[in-house]
C-alpha cells in the first residue's frame, strides 16, 4: 500500500477510531493515541495489502495504544494511604484468593485467570497463547471469576 492510500484510509476512519478509544482513555488523550498509532503504522505500510488490512491494523493498533495508556495511568495513581493494618488485610485476602484459584480451578483455567487479572494480558494475547478464540477466553475468565467469588463467599461467610 502506498503512503497516500494509507493516509486517506486512516483519515477516513478518524471518527471511528476516536470513538473506539474515548471510552478507554477519555477525549483529552484520544487524539494523542491516534497520532501515535499513525506514526507506528507508517513503517508497516508493506504489510497492508488492501483497505481491509489497513483498517483492521489501524483499529487494533489504536485500541492497544489506548489500553496501554490506561494501564500507565493506573500505575501512576498514588496508592491509598496506609490505614493501620489494612495493607496486611488486603495481602491476606490476596493470598486467600490466589490459593482458591490454584486449588479449585482446572490448571488451564487458573492460568488463564491469572494472566488476565494479575498480569493484565489482553484476551487476544491469551487466546493466541492457548490456541483458542477470544470469546472462549472471555467465557473461561467469567466462569472462573464466578466460581472463585462463590468459593470465597462460602469460605468467609
Amino acid at each position: 500500500m502506498d503512503k497516500k492510500q494509507f493516509t486517506n484510509i486512516f483519515l477516513g476512519m478518524h471518527r471511528r477510531l476516536r470513538a473506539a478509544v474515548v471510552p478507554i482513555i477519555g477525549s483529552d488523550k484520544a487524539d494523542d493515541a491516534l497520532q501515535d498509532a499513525f506514526v507506528r503504522l507508517w513503517p508497516r505500510l508493506a504489510e497492508m495489502d488492501d483497505r481491509q488490512a489497513a483498517e483492521g491494523l489501524s483499529i487494533t493498533t489504536v485500541k492497544r495504544l489506548a489500553i496501554d495508556e490506561c494501564r500507565r495511568q493506573a500505575v501512576r495513581r498514588d496508592p491509598p494511604p496506609d490505614d493501620d493494618g489494612d495493607e496486611d488485610d488486603v495481602e491476606e485476602r490476596f493470598r486467600e484468593v490466589k490459593t482458591l484459584i490454584f486449588r479449585h480451578l482446572e490448571d488451564r483455567h487458573a492460568r488463564i485467570l491469572w494472566l488476565r487479572d494479575y498480569e493484565q494480558q489482553s484476551f487476544t494475547d491469551i487466546a493466541v497463547a492457548f490456541d483458542t478464540t477470544e470469546a472462549n477466553i472471555r467465557q473461561i475468565v467469567s466462569r472462573a471469576r464466578r466460581e472463585i467469588r462463590q468459593l470465597y463467599r462460602t469460605q468467609n461467610a
